[in-house]
C-alpha cells in the first residue's frame, strides 16, 4: 500500500472520488486524512485556500474566523449536490464581502453576548426541485455541521 493519493485529487475530495482512483477504504480511514463531513476527506495540514502571502494581496486581510469559513467550505465542496449554493455568511466571506467585526467568533465566550456566526458551520441552500434532506450533513470525526435550508423557507436558526 503506497501513502500517496493519487494525481489530481487534491487537498479535499470525495470518497467516492478517491474509490474510483483506486484509493483503498483503508487508506480513507488513515490518520492524516481528516474526516470533515460525511463522505469527505482532506489532507491534515494541507493548504485548502491561499496562503498568508496571497492573503496580504487583499484590500484588507482575513481573520482566522474568515480563513476557517474558507477551508470548511473547501472540505465541503466535493460533496456538495447538485443544485447546492453556499449563502448567507458563508458566501459572504466567500466573496471577500467585508463583514462587521466581531461578527464570526469561534466560541460563546469569544461573543460576549453579541449575534455571532460559527466559522465551523456552513451556511448551504438549496433550490426547488433539490431537497435539503438530499445534501450530506456534517458528521465524521467532526463537531462540525452544514446548515442546509431550501430557499424561501426558515433557516436553520428558525428566523
Amino acid at each position: 500500500m503506497t501513502d500517496e493519493m493519487p494525481p489530481g485529487l487534491g487537498a479535499a475530495f470525495g470518497v467516492v472520488d478517491a474509490r474510483r482512483k483506486g484509493v483503498s477504504a483503508a487508506r480513507l480511514r488513515r490518520r492524516d486524512l481528516e474526516r470533515p463531513f460525511r463522505g469527505a476527506r482532506s489532507i491534515v495540514g494541507a493548504a485548502l485556500i491561499a496562503d498568508a502571502a496571497e492573503d496580504g494581496k487583499r484590500a484588507y486581510s482575513r481573520s482566522a474566523e474568515a480563513r476557517r469559513v474558507l477551508e470548511r467550505a473547501a472540505q465541503y465542496a466535493p460533496v456538495m449536490q447538485p443544485g447546492a449554493f453556499y449563502s448567507g455568511i458563508t458566501a459572504a466571506v466567500a466573496w471577500g464581502a467585508p463583514l462587521p467585526r466581531g461578527l464570526l467568533a469561534f466560541d460563546a465566550a469569544t461573543a460576549a453576548g453579541r449575534v455571532v456566526f460559527d466559522p465551523e458551520i456552513l451556511d448551504v441552500s438549496v433550490l426547488w426541485p433539490h431537497r435539503a434532506g438530499d445534501v450530506p450533513w456534517g458528521g465524521g470525526d467532526s463537531d462540525g455541521l452544514v446548515c442546509v435550508v431550501d430557499v424561501g423557507e426558515p433557516s436553520c436558526d428558525g428566523q
